[in-house]
């Protein structure tokens, strides 16, 4: 039905030689090639493994910028797919324009002259990279983004779960609980979810039923942020008495 199962001794497709190297090609080769030919990614992302671990130390995903309210300043995380360097006009300092991705949406960024003197070197095509940024939403044109700071994050070791979330015991009641609730079964998946009520002076495990498995993501991240706030991700440092 499909054609025969025949082996052709012609490496040929329709007439049109086709030469393929039998050594596959390393990660980061093939998808610069798709990059560079197609315009994006397709067999893999380079984020892809490292996402969950980037999402730990932003504010939001980049999809979230359209919604942020006029000045924010916000952490964004992500892959740097472009960078076009600039001159000022008047002075001829250097600036750059850089667009950061990550799997949700991607957002240009100006970094100004005072920022670029000190992280020029970070600029780079499919570097990831943390930038601390500002929004500006006060024109008709869409949010401008402007660095404020920008750093490397430590990817070292992909994310692997379980995810834990630390929760003020003041915050613990019926609604916020049954927020948190929703929030996981919004994200169903197979990590582990490990909660944790952080006390005045020691921090108590609180068992979650089984089924409310999650599959991390910066949607998750910033889902919980939201509700608990930006360091529920992070073991607090208990103050002794």
């Amino acid at each position: 039905m499909f054609g025969t199962s025949e082996d052709h001794s012609d490496d040929s497709i329709g007439g049109i030689e086709v030469n393929i190297s039998l050594d596959e090609w390393d990660k980061k080769t093939l998808l610069a090639q798709e990059r560079e030919m197609l315009g994006l990614y397709v067999s893999d992302h380079p984020l892809f493994g490292v996402e969950h671990v980037l999402a730990m130390s932003t504010s939001m995903p980049i999809s979230g910028v359209a919604e942020a309210s006029d000045g924010s300043i916000v952490t964004l995380g992500g892959l740097v797919s472009s960078v076009q360097l600039k001159t000022t006009k008047r002075s001829g300092d250097r600036w750059a324009i850089v667009a950061l991705e990550d799997l949700e949406g991607v957002v240009e960024v100006m970094v100004w002259p005072n920022t670029f003197n000190k992280v020029a070197a970070m600029l780079n095509e499919d570097a990831i990279l943390l930038m601390k940024v500002r929004i500006d939403k006060r024109d008709d044109e869409g949010p401008r983004v402007a660095a404020l700071e920008i750093s490397v994050p430590d990817i070292s070791a992909a994310y692997s779960g379980p995810v834990n979330i630390y929760i003020p015991e003041t915050r613990v009641n019926a609604a916020v609980m049954d927020s948190l609730r929703q929030i996981l079964s919004a994200h169903p998946g197979t990590t582990e979810v490990h909660l944790t009520v952080v006390q005045a002076e020691k921090f108590v495990s609180v068992k979650t039923d089984d089924k409310l498995r999650v599959a991390p993501s910066p949607s998750l991240f910033a889902d919980l942020k939201a509700l608990l706030g930006a360091a529920c991700l992070e073991a607090p440092t208990l103050q002794p008495t």
